[in-house]
């Protein structure tokens, strides 16, 4: 069964969703705007998970709760380092260039495409190839997105991460504006799907205060 959905996954992606008015790279362009956001999280075999995302001028906290498990982490990414807290003690900081998963896997997208995505705007650095996509470098991979209009918004994407041949998909629907309100991820790591609760642009982000605690000892 989880093969089957993979391949519907894969079908609906490959549907072209664009036709239709053309899309006004200036209504997406820009740095993403400083923003809390919850989701609704499925992930790594997991449900009943929920993911709140906080995006600020010096990088985005990541925390989720949830699971039959009680599964949680709280993770914060600055550029390509990700610092997650362990087990409430101490700190363990890694240079994945991605974002952590519940599962101890990495989500490949870099912090700031991250942030782009979920709030609805294009990364910095990219350009219009055609009249309905754009493309660009991220992170040291390349990412490409499929745009529609009225309003113009992101639908679905490719990202080739540095040094990968296999494009991880991207799929955006039910949005509010702009601003996905579903978005699914498919990739090596398996699938992630996220279903927005709500989104609150606000003025500012604070570091999270447990980043005050010292690093774990390397064994």
């Amino acid at each position: 069964m989880r093969q089957l959905l993979k391949l519907v996954l894969l079908a609906t992606l490959g549907c072209s969703t664009a036709p239709g008015p053309l899309p006004n790279l200036s209504e997406v362009a820009g740095d993403p705007p400083f923003f809390r956001a919850l989701y609704r999280l499925e992930c790594c075999g997991l449900r009943g998970l929920q993911l709140v995302v906080a995006h600020g001028a010096r990088g985005t906290s990541l925390e989720v709760v949830g699971g039959p498990g009680g599964v949680g982490f709280a993770a914060w990414v600055e550029g390509d380092e990700v610092v997650q807290r362990v087990e409430g003690r101490c700190l363990a900081a890694t240079r994945t260039g991605g974002l952590p998963l519940p599962d101890g896997s990495a989500l490949p997208i870099a912090e700031k495409a991250f942030a782009s995505l979920l709030s609805g705007r294009l990364p910095a650095g990219g350009q219009a190839v055609a009249a309905h996509r754009w493309s660009g470098v991220v992170g040291g991979g390349r990412l490409e997105l499929e745009l529609a209009g009225g309003p113009t918004r992101w639908v679905r994407g490719w990202l080739w991460p540095s040094g990968s041949a296999e494009p991880v998909r991207l799929a955006a629907r039910s949005h509010h504006g702009r601003v996905p309100g579903e978005i699914q991820v498919l990739g090596p790591f398996g699938e992630v799907r996220l279903s927005l609760v709500e989104f609150q642009p606000v003025l500012g982000v604070p570091e999270p205060p447990w980043l005050g605690l010292p690093r774990c000892a390397v064994p």
